[in-house]
Order: structure tokens, then sequence, then C-alpha cells
């Protein structure tokens, strides 16, 4: 457990979160039994952290989604903070280039109400929310214009 969770964290804070993840999926998948909880909650949330820096919110969401279930760890405030400031960050970074192209391309998929979803979440599982949480939501949220 600690030679994967290392090498997971080795790679995250690298940035190759490609790596780091196909690591967990070969050595940490709960699939089997034998295998409940090889891989540590801090490599986990390494690897969140990785997917929200390299604009992979997506992959951070269902990273912290499948924590209990896929890889036998529950997540904790990190881990939804961490998935929540990739939220917010990929809400910015639309607005962002939103305003520069100024095109009409549809529906955006609203990284807001991902945030805001997560928080409700960290609540429900009786998890206290820290500041740096309860303000990537406020900002992800006054990105997009959502007050009410």
């Amino acid at each position: 457990r600690r030679a994967l969770s290392c090498a997971v964290v080795a790679c995250a804070k690298a940035d190759q979160w490609e790596e780091a993840l196909n690591l967990i999926e070969l050595y940490g998948n709960q699939g089997n039994s034998e295998r409940s909880g090889v891989v540590s909650r801090a490599s986990i949330n390494s690897l969140i952290r990785a997917c929200g820096r390299s604009a992979r919110p997506d992959i951070a969401v269902q990273l912290l989604n499948d924590m209990s279930v896929r890889y036998g760890v529950e997540p904790d405030e990190v881990s939804y903070r961490i998935a929540i400031i990739a939220c917010n960050q990929a809400e910015h970074r639309e607005r962002r280039e939103m305003g520069c192209h100024n095109s009409d391309v549809g529906p955006v998929l609203a990284w807001w109400e991902c945030a805001l979803s997560l928080f409700r979440r960290m609540r429900e599982d009786g998890i206290k929310p820290s500041l740096q949480s309860f303000s990537s939501v406020v900002s992800a949220c006054e990105a997009a214009g959502q007050w009410q």
C-alpha cells in the first residue's frame, strides 16, 4: 500500500495525473476484495489536486465520486475541498474563454453547479466545510453570475 501511494503522490506532484491514474487503476482498484484500501486517501487527494491543476475537473470529480466504492477509502474535507476548487477554477476558465470568443456555442457545462452540489453533498455527509470550501463555491457562483 505504501509503495503504491508514494508512487501516485510522486506522479501527481509532477502533474502526471494520467500516470498516477494508471497506477491506481492497475493496482488500487477495489474490484478484488484483497485490494480493499490498497491506495491511501492522501494519494487519491493528490491525484484529485493534480487533475484540478491540469484543467481536468471532470476527472477530479469522478475520482471523488469513486473513492469509497471503487478504492475503499472515504472522502474527507480535503477531498471535497480540492474537487470544489477544481470546479471553481473551471468555471472561471470557461468564463474567460467565453469572454474572448463570445460565440453562441450552446449550453456550457456549469461548473458552479457542480461546486455547489459537492458542497451540499459534503454537508449531507456530515463533513464540516473549510473557509476555503465556502469561498470557492461563492467564487464559482459569482463567476457565473448566480447570486440567488
